[in-house]
């Protein structure tokens, strides 16, 4: 199936105001299209000024979900040493 640049516009639109409104409920749906068409698509020229602000992006991703591991790991810790008896004497 092909999909139209006019479609294309449209899925712009709709990430447009999913993330300016803040529109959280409709974030994993938009991710998902998002995901349905970069997946479709081998590769995919794109301007330097474009695949630097992409890479900057992915790298602030990638940061977050370091850092929510890190804070993950701390609270299991935290939570498997709690739930270790006091030494006794």
């Amino acid at each position: 199936m092909k999909v139209t640049q006019q479609q294309l516009e449209h899925l712009v639109l709709l990430t447009d105001m999913v993330l300016n409104g803040e529109k959280s409920g409709a974030m994993e749906d938009m991710l998902q299209c998002l995901l349905f068409v970069v997946k479709s698509v081998g590769e995919a020229e794109l301007p330097d000024s474009v695949a630097d602000e992409l890479a900057k992006t992915v790298a602030r991703v990638e940061e977050r979900l370091r850092e929510e591991n890190v804070r993950h790991n701390m609270v299991e810790l935290y939570r498997k040493k709690k739930e270790q008896p006091e030494p006794i004497g």
